[in-house]
């Protein structure tokens, strides 16, 4: 496995996935940086040190969908209620497995704590012999131009400009995403759960007939299959899935006012520049967030995390 280094000048704005630039209207996500760790926004509000140094917190590890964008209050916050331990939020939106590989401190914050709870994430953003890992948040690296590009615009390429290899390069991408679960598993040294929350089946094959976006990237997380899955699973403690679809695609609503709002993902990321949001029509609800804190729940006594 490649020695990933992190480094913040490498992810230009344009890719730094800064929801609140989006998101003002509707949700605080009070992002802060770790010491140690610059560069990076983390979802606060931040744990105070001597909970950092007492160890007696649990970690989250994943994409938006942890990262609770629209959502005041994400699983981990709920989950965090319910057994009376604090939550460190970890998640990075548009975030991949390979991220917590390479940025410095992140594992150890997860190996200080009592648990941790790693989203299954996104494949778009492994490396392929088309494009190079490129801090697997949202971008990978263009080997014919050696250029970053945003993932979206990467897989929209291939699968309208060079359709015949699209196949092999979505099943190196996913060799090379159970590569970095199988890692990362192995650098985490406390009780893990392996959390698969989308409504997405498994089974479902990839339509490498698609042109546009996303028809070509499907739904989340994108590419990764029942086979692939069937590799990592073996190698948590425990695997949790949250289907809930419960008041998906609700309308959003400022929350200064209540009155109903839309925003564009143009304030965001250059890409998604005409992608307007009015409804929440691709991350988890409110609701969804409950039933995941629920299905968690019900995991975490056997980790025996208060020993």
């Amino acid at each position: 496995m490649v020695n990933y280094a992190f480094n913040p000048e490498d992810h230009p704005d344009e890719w730094s996935l800064d929801y609140s630039k989006r998101d003002h209207e509707i949700v605080d996500y009070q992002y802060y940086e770790l010491e140690g760790i610059p560069g990076i926004q983390f979802r606060g509000p931040p744990l105070a040190d001597d909970v950092l140094a007492s160890g007696n917190y649990f970690t989250c590890l994943g994409g938006a969908q942890a990262n609770g964008i629209f959502v005041e209050r994400t699983f981990g916050d709920i989950l965090s209620d319910r057994i009376g331990l604090p939550v460190l939020n970890l998640s990075v939106g548009g975030g991949g497995a390979g991220f917590y590989l390479q940025a410095p401190g992140l594992l150890d914050l997860v190996n200080k704590g009592r648990f941790t709870i790693v989203q299954a994430m996104t494949a778009r953003t492994e490396p392929n012999s088309r494009y190079g890992p490129y801090g697997f948040v949202e971008a990978l690296l263009d080997l014919k131009t050696g250029q970053q590009i945003s993932t979206m615009e990467a897989w929209t390429h291939v699968f309208n400009n060079e359709p015949e290899n699209a196949p092999k390069y979505v099943a190196e991408s996913l060799d090379n995403w159970v590569s970095r679960y199988r890692e990362l598993a192995e650098k985490i040294r406390v009780p893990k759960i392996l959390f698969y929350f989308s409504d997405k089946d498994l089974n479902t094959p990839v339509d490498f007939s698609a042109s546009d976006m996303l028809s070509i990237l499907g739904k989340f997380p994108q590419f990764v299959d029942a086979p692939s899955m069937d590799k990592v699973r073996p190698l948590f403690d425990a695997y949790v899935e949250c289907r809930s679809m419960r008041n998906y695609g609700y309308p959003l609503v400022s929350r200064f006012t209540g009155e109903p709002v839309e925003v564009d993902g143009g304030t965001m990321a250059a890409y998604a520049k005409g992608m307007k949001w009015s409804t929440n029509h691709y991350y988890p609800s409110p609701e969804m967030h409950e039933d995941a804190a629920d299905a968690l729940a019900e995991a975490v006594p056997d980790l025996n995390w208060q020993k």
